[in-house]
């Protein structure tokens, strides 16, 4: 077996390199990558290089962490999985003994290990990668790895749609249909919400919202997005409002957007933008909820 992998050499030049096969730690698997999802952190790390530069300037740079593959080795402690499962990891791997893991609130642990990003700077774009069993998960019979590396983004909507309380009754705004407003758009569906507003500026993303069951779509660069949202709440607001697109407009807008008493979620990576300080904190992956909403999605039962 050979590797290689693609590394960051300067913002908008990347090499492919040759690497040395990873051994798993006693706790770990050897993945084989077949799939990596390009997130919009990936292209912003590609054209402006990483959100957190690392403090060495010779630190290797990786891009790439949402990303399936099959086991081809285990460590020696790892029982759930063998040689020939097909997974995909949830990529970022917390301490796991300070005060917010122990609370179950991984997700905001300090010393996270998120893959693309400090302190590793480790990417799914190679053809061989280690991971801690505990934060790899096997697919269905009837998944295949394509659909598997799609888990990630999915996971991160159906933990914000879980996170607000989703229901039936409720009225949502989305702002941004990318990826992460379409998967956090299904996740909605799936929990029974049916009146659901989608804001973007671009027309194919809209037209997408709509065919995936987005009772109303807005564009933000033709429309006044506020008027616009007024109307379809009936000057009440929205239940939830739902921040995707992590641009200072639909920031600023969020706030206008939600009724009294209501909920407003920023669902997007940040530091230090738009002149306020926002705080950094990773999206928790629900992969087990994931993994059948993108079975579902997929027209698999």
């Amino acid at each position: 077996m050979k590797n290689s992998k693609a590394i960051l050499q300067v913002p908008g030049t990347m090499k492919i390199i040759s690497a040395e096969i990873p051994v798993p730690k006693e706790d770990e698997v050897l993945i084989k990558v077949e799939y990596v999802g390009i997130c919009g952190s990936d292209v912003h790390g590609f054209e402006s290089g990483p959100f957190i530069p690392p403090k060495d300037p010779n630190q290797e740079i990786g891009l790439g962490h949402e990303c399936a593959g099959t086991v081809v080795a285990v460590g020696s402690r790892v029982r759930k999985f063998k040689p020939g499962d097909r997974v995909n990891i949830e990529p970022g791997v917390p301490c796991g003994h300070c005060r917010y893991c122990l609370e179950g609130k991984y997700n905001i642990c300090p010393d996270v290990d998120f893959m693309a990003t400090q302190p590793n700077y480790r990417g799914a774009l190679t053809h061989y990668l280690c991971h801690p069993e505990s934060f790899t998960y096997k697919l269905p019979d009837n998944m295949d790895t394509m659909e598997g590396a799609l888990v990630e983004p999915a996971a991160v909507g159906m933990h914000a749609a879980m996170l607000a309380d989703v229901k039936p009754g409720k009225k949502i705004i989305i702002l941004g249909a990318g990826c992460i407003g379409l998967m956090t758009l299904q996740a909605c569906k799936c929990l029974g919400a049916t009146e659901i507003a989608v804001v973007d500026v671009l027309e194919k993303r809209l037209t997408m919202a709509e065919q995936l069951g987005a009772t109303v779509v807005i564009n933000g660069a033709k429309e006044d997005t506020i008027a616009r949202c007024q109307q379809f709440t009936e000057d009440m607001g929205a239940d939830i409002v739902f921040e995707t697109a992590g641009s200072a407009v639909t920031v600023k807008q969020a706030p206008y957007l939600v009724m009294r008493g209501g909920k407003n979620y920023d669902c997007w990576y940040c530091t230090r933008r738009f002149g306020n300080q926002f705080p950094q904190n990773q999206s928790r992956s629900h992969y087990p909820d994931g993994i059948p909403l993108c079975q579902s999605l997929s027209g698999h039962d």
